[in-house]
């Protein structure tokens, strides 16, 4: 007996989606299809559960199991390959079929040879009026003034007008150039000459690319008015793939690489994915990138303390012989690292020893972070706070001067974002998260021991996880996560550990010898030393609003601890709201701990230092952004919060040029333009005889006082002698000015 033909061949792709696609096939069934078909399931699953209710709905009911989710377009190629109808009909399972739209559908892709591919119109379930309906061919410019910023600021422009014409009229049945694919008939035999769909699109975009492919082959592509879906939009089970935008993103991209070439496809990503906050963040990184390259060369940072790096550099290339600890810390027997030596000494070696070559990579580090803060902001608060936190980093006159300054301590704000966000991160969920933690957090001490008051942050965090049995605490029992934690710590500890087995263990048991020792004093265990002099409450007080006008607002410390109260006040509002729903460890109680506990840090250990007050860059600037995002987003807000942004950036940069870039002689000292004049004066008054070099004054007890003089007269060609010889220049640095004495002992 005679097999019956099969005119048309159903092939639903399934993913998490069951109820929809039940409903779906009895749609169909209930629109009563006059043309004989068939119904093929192929099922994505990850746990494939719906075999047998399929079989129970119908005999007709062909099921397919897939061997994994490998996206739409090639779930639809599986199913063809075991579809046996003149006609196949592809029908997303988020759709319900009305008045007999099968067979509409397949008498319109009858009426002649060249047909291609014919879609039905997609009904919105709300209100029954249609999406949007087909196109003509997606190009480059057609993306471009029909999906970006310019369709935004000119919806009416000729070419996205044209672009979506099709769309105007839906009571006849229209040729298009693309249609969509919610319900669509194609020839089977078409379909295999195409090669059917293009499996490297996962999600996205496929439509476009099959459409001109039977487009290219001289067929032509139809909206048919008679047949209509419901399309139910978001319940297809592609709500549960994980990375959709990311998976939008590389299909757009591959479907203009694919057709029009990757240059072409490069600049169409680069237009459509700017909006308003990349263009505003954009313009932001101009102003960024010149505020830190102004005058570089002139007003940079060089104290004698760079230098000391500098030096060690040098030699580490001169003589081959490889440091392994820095400059020592405000305790003499504990050392930086010397990973800025090592970092230092490529740049020096690509640029020829200029002193000026460390302050370009500071730079290019600065321009990273603040680009990380948008992305970062960005992701964990929303875009707006991420621009505005990246506008604050971009033109805080004290971000700005750490930026330019090539020192050991120039990472520690990247380093500090970095933890902050692996930190949240891992809070979520992020796998081998454990061990990138104990990376940053020993970079973050070799780069400057004063970081270690982050420490307590991850200690709560454990604690806290100990007694909620979180799922970021269930890695602590991971032998592989400890594993690969306690190598992240060794490998980045490795010079200090080799340094420390010849000196006693001074950077590693002493130092946690001595860290223990400053806890327990807090808490009343009687100093070693009480005599040593300490920082009041009335120095640090002042040296604390010293710095604040620098990092927030240089004209007035009044708007300046003001804009840090409300900052604080604001974060405080922020966690109570989760507080109350008992949801305690989110982004803005990570943020609150990175600030209170280096503040308390800061306060305990009562040492004025700048390299402490590094780890908070990142947090006062996401605090800041939150402020103002708090000021825009109340009634009437927007406009004060945007003259609040603009009067902070305007006055900061204006004061930036007035001020020399922070070089007042009463505020960070003297610029590198001013000591290379002197070390140019000291080459050309020593005439090419030996000479010695030594300091006087305020600061020349400390070895390093001397070093950035030290450096750029060997960099000029005449380096002082460290033998007794009659030439002697004095360098002295008063609050005003550099005064260089030149004596000449006779013999």
């Amino acid at each position: 007996m005679q097999k019956k033909k099969i005119d048309v061949s159903i092939i639903i792709v399934h993913y998490h989606a069951k109820k929809v696609l039940f409903d779906s096939i009895r749609s169909i069934f209930a629109s009563s299809p006059e043309v004989s078909y068939e119904i093929i399931i192929v099922d994505n699953d990850e746990k494939q559960t719906i075999n047998k209710d399929l079989l129970k709905l119908s005999p007709k009911i062909v099921y397919i199991k897939s061997l994994g989710n490998f996206g739409f377009g090639a779930g639809n190629n599986l199913g063809a390959q075991q579809a046996k109808g003149e006609y196949l009909c592809f029908v997303n399972p988020d759709t319900l079929v009305v008045d007999k739209t099968i067979d509409k559908l397949y008498n319109t892709a009858q009426k002649e040879k060249k047909i291609g591919i014919v879609s039905a119109v997609l009904l919105n379930p709300k209100n029954n009026e249609p999406e949007i309906l087909a196109s003509s061919t997606l190009t480059p410019l057609r993306a471009i003034f029909s999906f970006s910023f310019i369709h935004t600021l000119f919806p009416n422009n000729p070419i996205a007008k044209d672009f979506f014409s099709y769309n105007k009229d839906i009571k006849n049945t229209k040729q298009t150039d693309a249609v969509p694919l919610g319900a669509a008939m194609i020839k089977r035999t078409l379909f295999e000459k195409i090669q059917g769909f293009d499996e490297k699109f996962f999600l996205y975009f496929e439509e476009f690319d099959i459409c001109k492919r039977v487009n290219e082959l001289g067929y032509k592509n139809y909206i048919s008015k008679e047949a209509k879906i419901i399309h139910l939009g978001g319940k297809g089970g592609t709500e549960r793939v994980h990375n959709l935008s990311s998976i939008f993103l590389q299909s757009r991209f591959y479907y203009f690489s694919k057709h029009f070439g990757f240059i072409p496809a490069i600049l169409t990503e680069f237009v459509l994915r700017l909006s308003k906050y990349s263009i505003l963040f954009f313009l932001s990184f101009l102003v960024s990138l010149f505020l830190l390259t102004y005058r570089l060369p002139d007003l940079m940072s060089f104290i004698g303390d760079q230098a000391w790096f500098y030096m060690s550099a040098r030699d580490m290339l001169l003589t081959g012989h490889i440091p392994l600890v820095g400059i020592t810390s405000s305790h003499v027997w504990l050392h930086q690292s010397a990973y800025w030596t090592y970092m230092l000494a490529g740049m020096l070696w690509l640029f020829h020893f200029n002193p000026v070559s460390g302050a370009y990579f500071t730079v290019l580090i600065g321009l990273v972070t603040m680009y990380l803060i948008y992305k970062i902001g960005s992701e964990m608060f929303s875009k707006r706070v991420g621009l505005i936190s990246s506008v604050f980093y971009a033109t805080s006159p004290l971000i700005i001067f750490n930026n330019r300054m090539p020192y050991h301590t120039f990472p520690i704000a990247l380093l500090t974002l970095l933890l902050f966000y692996t930190l949240f991160k891992w809070t979520q969920g992020l796998k081998y998260g454990l061990p990138f933690i104990i990376l940053l957090y020993t970079l973050l001490y070799n780069f400057e021991t004063a970081t270690f008051m982050l420490v307590p942050i991850f200690v709560l965090l454990l604690i806290y996880g100990f007694f909620k049995k979180t799922i970021w605490f269930k890695d602590v029992y991971n032998p592989k996560l400890l594993i690969l934690s306690a190598l992240s710590w060794v490998i980045i500890m490795i010079p200090m550990i080799l340094y420390d087995i010849h000196h006693g263990y001074p950077q590693t048991f002493k130092f946690m010898e001595w860290l223990v020792y400053k806890i327990v004093t807090v808490f009343g265990y009687p100093q070693l030393h009480p005599d040593v002099p300490t920082e009041t409450v009335t120095t640090m007080t002042r040296f604390g609003t010293f710095q604040l006008r620098q990092l927030i607002f240089l004209n007035s410390g009044v708007v300046a601890w003001s804009i840090l109260a409300l900052g604080f006040i604001n974060l405080i509002i922020e966690n109570l709201k989760f507080i109350k729903t008992k949801f305690f460890v989110q982004q803005y109680s990570l943020l609150f701990l990175f600030f209170f506990i280096p503040l308390v840090g800061y306060i305990v250990e009562k040492t004025n230092s700048g390299a402490y007050l590094i780890v908070f860059f990142p947090i006062l600037a996401f605090m800041f952004g939150l402020l103002v995002d708090r000021v825009m987003r109340i009634k009437y807000g927007l406009i004060p919060g945007v003259l609040l942004l603009l009067t902070f950036v305007g006055f900061n940069i204006v004061t930036l040029f007035q001020t020399n870039y922070l070089f007042r002689p009463d505020w960070n000292g003297f610029s590198y333009a001013q000591r290379n004049a002197i070390a140019k004066q000291i080459v050309k008054e020593s005439n090419g005889k030996e000479y010695n070099l030594k300091g006087a004054g305020n600061g020349s007890q400390y070895i390093s006082f001397t070093m950035s003089y030290e450096y750029l007269t060997w960099w000029m060609g005449h380096r002082p002698t460290k033998k007794k010889v009659p030439l002697t220049f004095t360098v002295q640095e008063t609050p005003t000015t550099i005064i260089l004495t030149k004596e000449i002992k006779k013999k």
